[in-house]
């Protein structure tokens, strides 16, 4: 990952998206699978869909391949 300064160069190439349009939704259906012996959706799973709706709007937003670096639960 690239964490320099940005140049002149680079911020003159920065666009201004209003964030309704790099909204995201997405819809699953809980299987069995998905599901603990008490038939709650296991966590991780529920994870692994959170990071891919906040994958889909930052590739909307910045239109370039993005990571996820961080996720904080409070």
């Amino acid at each position: 990952m690239n964490d320099a300064p940005m140049n002149d160069n680079d911020k003159a190439k920065l666009i201004a998206r209003p964030v309704r349009d790099s909204i995201s939704e997405m819809a699953e259906i809980v299987m069995p699978n998905d599901a603990n012996p008490l038939n709650a959706l296991v966590g991780g799973r529920l994870m692994h869909w959170i990071d891919l709706a906040g994958a889909m709007a930052a590739h909307r937003h910045s239109r370039h391949t993005c990571a996820a670096r961080l996720l904080r639960h409070r």
